[in-house]
């Protein structure tokens, strides 16, 4: 996420003090500000890095979120919890997988997106910029599902992360439709020369196209953010790497304070037969 936020922001900086011309607009399409070199070079590895590293933070997430499942798949079954899947179709599992499937799925078109500009193939570009939103549209929200599954089995330690999903989710479909869908029904034609395109000539319209794609991708950053809080267990100040599941550990908590209550009272017992 880190990786991917400088990258954007490098580039935006280098291409507007290079004076790289962004079709007449005040605020550029993103892959307008790493078109041409140098900011073209930081575009490609800091997007191929951004691709690897979201991958590698998916398949740990995978994993995190399976174990969590294998650890409250039997409670569940013994309190005769509904919550074994999402939409009361699909397997919880199957959303965590499918998911992590589709992260992998943009990672090529984000490395494609990242080393072929428009002045090198305006196609090849357009095709991995609209793969690498689709696929990680789909699994940010197979992983919303996911996590709000894990929810109704029992994992209210990730209540709040569920919580910031949703809201981010909801925000991110808008914009994608605004960017994708609508922005390819209304926007005018906009001439280019050799991969560079000239806006003016319906820069309203673009700017609303630029900024939801602006806000798309930082959205899609901003849940990626949260696998980190699913593996922490917001709420429970625990880590699933300590060895432990978070029911373990608030079982021991409460057998924990069970035992202190029955020795204070002991203790209390104690001290009123030797006062008699």
């Amino acid at each position: 996420m880190a990786v991917a936020a400088t990258t954007f922001v490098t580039c935006f900086a280098v291409s507007a003090a290079g004076g790289t011309w962004w079709g007449g607009l005040t605020w550029p399409y993103i892959s307008d500000t790493g078109r041409e070199p140098p900011e073209a070079y930081v575009f490609g590895v800091g997007l191929t890095l951004a691709s690897l590293l979201a991958a590698a933070s998916a398949t740990s997430q995978r994993r995190q979120l399976l174990l969590t499942k294998s650890w409250l798949v039997p409670v569940a079954i013994e309190s005769g919890s509904s919550g074994r899947s999402v939409c009361g179709c699909l397997p919880v599992s199957a959303m965590i997988t499918g998911g992590w499937l589709a992260h992998l799925a943009a990672l090529p078109f984000g490395i494609t997106v990242g080393w072929v500009s428009t002045r090198t193939s305006i196609i090849v570009h357009f095709i991995g910029a609209l793969g690498f939103f689709f696929f990680t549209l789909v699994a940010v929200a197979c992983n919303t599902l996911a996590v709000g599954g894990l929810v109704r089995l029992g994992a209210s330690w990730l209540y709040t992360s569920l919580v910031i999903k949703r809201v981010l989710f909801v925000c991110a479909a808008i914009a994608f439709v605004v960017h994708v869908v609508i922005g390819n029904i209304i926007v005018c034609e906009s001439p280019n020369d050799d991969g560079v395109f000239d806006y003016r000539g319906c820069l309203a319209e673009q700017h609303v196209i630029t900024v939801s794609q602006h806000a798309m991708v930082y959205l899609f950053l901003a849940i990626l953010g949260t696998y980190a809080l699913d593996k922490l267990g917001l709420g429970e100040g625990t880590s699933y790497d300590s060895g432990s599941s978070p029911l373990e550990l608030s079982l021991s908590s409460e057998m924990s304070s069970d035992g202190r209550t029955q020795s204070a009272v002991v203790t209390s017992e104690s001290d009123s037969s030797s006062s008699t």
